[in-house]
């Protein structure tokens, strides 16, 4: 006979068998979700992260971080294709493995401290790497210090340091500034292409120094107003020796001979990637806080 004993008991039962059913079903989802072990990579989501088109389209030439690649000057281009040469010129060179794990890539670069002494990280994105550059139709590759955004002065003339231990591998003291017709048929080539070829992405650097470091790491340090007259290339430099001084070369502004936008352009390359590539901006910003101001 039917009784509310009986009734409650079933009750009890019951539940708890759709409370165990539920819970395996849970944890054979949560197994199947987690990835097996296997080897470093980007950090969890970033293969989701929407890059923009300006980002996808140039990433630069890969083998940076290899010495016999390394131009040790503008004579070291002559044999690359570009449009100044009138060739055509080859697309944006990608390299077969990804960037360095976040970590893995702070642990390795913390030898580094920054060119510019007592700087931050400028709060603009437009200044960090991956921002878009519409007007080469190409992709910012390095941090920019400007005046009011990283909290030092920054003015045509101001020293600029080597950021590490390392070897000279390229440095322009006999630099040529670009005429203003020269740029100007630079950018309407690129922006027909539509991306920036390395030659004349290098170019449109200015003056530039360039230090080899441990691990086949490189920073460049572009648009320069003037190199250190005492440095040739094959030199030893000490982290914090003076390479050069901040300027505007290379930039619209003195190819019409002004001042204007003086700033320093500096790059880290590791294994043919700049320090930031595919990151979103929050992530860069952190990345070059840890690599440059905690170490």
């Amino acid at each position: 006979m039917f009784n509310n004993s009986n009734f409650l008991q079933w009750t009890v039962t019951a539940v708890i068998a759709i409370f165990i059913i539920g819970f395996l079903g849970c944890r054979d989802v949560m197994e199947e979700s987690i990835a097996p072990p296997g080897p470093p990579g980007p950090p969890a989501g970033e293969e989701e992260q929407e890059i923009p088109a300006e980002v996808e389209g140039d990433t630069g030439a890969a083998n940076y971080g290899i010495t016999e690649n390394l131009p040790a000057g503008k004579e070291a281009h002559e044999e690359e294709k570009g449009i100044s040469e009138g060739k055509e010129p080859a697309p944006p060179t990608f390299t077969d493995t990804p960037p360095l794990p976040w970590m893995e890539m702070i642990d390795r670069l913390s030898f580094l401290e920054s060119p510019i002494p007592g700087a931050r990280i400028s709060t603009r994105d437009n200044h960090l790497p991956g921002a878009p550059r519409p007007y080469r139709s190409g992709t910012h590759e390095g941090l920019d210090y400007y005046h009011g955004y990283c909290g030092v002065k920054i003015y045509t003339g101001a020293p600029v340091y080597a950021a590490a231990e390392g070897v000279v591998v390229r440095i322009d003291s006999d630099y040529r500034e670009l005429t203003e017709e020269e740029r100007e048929e630079i950018l309407q080539a690129v922006n027909k292409l539509g991306f920036t070829p390395e030659i004349e992405l290098d170019r449109l650097r200015g003056r530039q120094v360039w230090i080899l470091h441990r691990d086949s790491i490189v920073t460049r340090y572009a648009h320069l107003e003037d190199v250190n007259e005492d440095l040739e290339v094959g030199d030893k430099v000490s982290r914090g020796d003076f390479i050069g001084t901040i300027g505007n070369s290379g930039t619209s502004a003195d190819v019409d001979g002004t001042e204007k936008g003086a700033h320093l352009h500096f790059e880290i390359w590791v294994e043919g990637h700049y320090l930031g590539e595919g990151l979103p901006f929050s992530k860069v910003r952190t990345l070059w806080e840890k690599v440059l101001l905690e170490n």
